[in-house]
């Protein structure tokens, strides 16, 4: 297989953030490694590139969260999106339902799985959980936050580290991106509710990290409470549903 060619430092310096992530698009466009190939580890990346470490992980997260490239706890870093085969024909089921259909089954199913992530999550999650968090907060634009705001979610249902749960996490995410949600998109992404939903996400990450079940539990149904009263003008009347009285 063909290696990236290195370019040397200029009297010690680096690439941008930008420069790097554009490189390493470049990598992939240019069809040295086709889908599902696996990267050479970061170290190496950055040594052929003339970099730091620390910017081809930043690349390598942004490139995440965009689909075109999936990373593995202890596997390494993959082209393209975690292959999931059989979930084709759900997703194609998913795409065809309502808005309300597909925040149900997020709600429905998210909270639970956030029980397991909390007994499940590595140092490792967590700390990846947090550093999307952080993105999102600061994202400039309703699309970026809408990127993170996904990633975060992708992560931690992955940090049950229940693969079936992962292929329909798939499933919903593709759902939840081929909906169309109207006007209500606009003001439910507007920078007063991104940061309210940057808040729920920091604590559901603090009780992840606690291995706090019930917290998480109820804190994670809480924030898909939130999104569908923004999202969708009826919903169904269960927000007072608490898992053992109180969040």
């Amino acid at each position: 297989m063909p290696e990236v060619q290195a370019d040397q430092p200029d009297n010690g310096s680096s690439a941008s953030d930008d420069e790097v992530l554009e490189r390493l698009r470049e990598l992939i466009r240019d069809g040295r490694y086709v889908e599902g190939a696996k990267l050479p580890p970061e170290r190496e990346l950055a040594e052929r590139l003339g970099v730091s470490r620390r910017a081809v992980k930043k690349a390598f997260a942004v490139l995440e969260a965009e689909g075109k490239v999936w990373r593995g706890v202890g596997q390494g870093t993959f082209v393209g999106r975690r292959g999931v085969n059989w979930s084709a024909n759900l997703t194609a089921l998913a795409r065809s339902s309502s808005p309300t259909a597909v925040l149900e089954a997020r709600l429905a199913f998210e909270p639970t799985v956030a029980r397991y992530a909390a007994q499940r999550a590595t140092a490792s999650h967590v700390q990846r959980m947090k550093e999307v968090l952080e993105k999102g907060l600061n994202a400039r634009t309703v699309e970026e936050f809408q990127l993170w705001d996904e990633r975060f979610h992708e992560l931690l249902v992955s940090a049950s580290q229940n693969t079936v749960f992962e292929a329909v996490q798939t499933v919903l995410a593709g759902a939840w991106s081929a909906v169309n949600w109207g006007a209500a998109a606009e003001s439910a992404y507007s920078r007063t509710w991104r940061l309210v939903y940057s808040r729920q996400h920091r604590a559901i990450t603090e009780a992840l990290e606690n291995r706090d079940l019930d917290r998480v539990e109820n804190l994670v149904l809480e924030h898909w409470q939130t999104l569908r009263s923004n999202l969708v003008a009826d919903p169904i009347g269960d927000k007072g549903r608490r898992i053992n009285g109180t969040v």
